[in-house]
C-alpha cells in the first residue's frame, strides 16, 4: 500500500509518469461528472448500480477523485483467468498442438488457465 497527500507524491512513490497519472485521473473525473464510463462501462447494470453509493445521483458506481489522502496498491499481472492457453477437448484433456490427444500423456487443465473445448 502506498499513500500520498497528492497525485504528484503517488505518482512519484508509485514510480509512474506524473502527466499519465494526472490525465487518468482528469478523464476519470469526467467520467464521474458525467456518470458515463466510456472505458470500462461501470454501472450500467441493475446489480452494479445496487452495489453504489446511492448519493451519487448520475452513477453510483463512478465517484470523482477530489482530494487527498491518495491510497494506491500495485498491481502485477498473472493468470488468475484467460481466454487463450492450454487446448483442451469437452472432457477437459489437454490436447497437442494440431488437435490431437497424447495417449502417452494423461493431462487434464484443472483451474482457469485454459482456453474452452475444441
Amino acid at each position: 500500500m502506498v499513500k500520498a497527500n497528492t497525485l504528484i507524491d503517488l505518482a512519484q512513490k508509485l514510480g509512474v509518469d506524473r502527466a499519465g497519472l494526472l490525465g487518468s485521473v482528469v478523464r476519470f473525473n469526467g467520467f464521474a461528472g458525467r456518470g458515463k464510463d466510456a472505458d470500462f462501462r461501470r454501472g450500467e447494470t441493475a446489480a452494479e448500480r445496487q452495489r453504489g453509493d446511492a448519493s451519487k445521483r448520475r452513477n453510483p458506481c463512478l465517484g470523482g477523485v477530489e482530494k487527498g489522502p491518495y491510497w494506491a496498491v500495485k498491481v502485477y499481472p498473472g493468470d488468475e483467468g484467460t481466454k487463450g492457453g492450454l487446448q483442451v477437448d469437452e472432457n477437459l484433456r489437454v490436447l497437442r498442438a494440431g488437435g490431437s490427444r497424447s495417449r502417452a500423456v494423461r493431462l487434464r487443465r484443472h483451474g482457469r488457465i485454459a482456453d474452452g473445448p475444441r
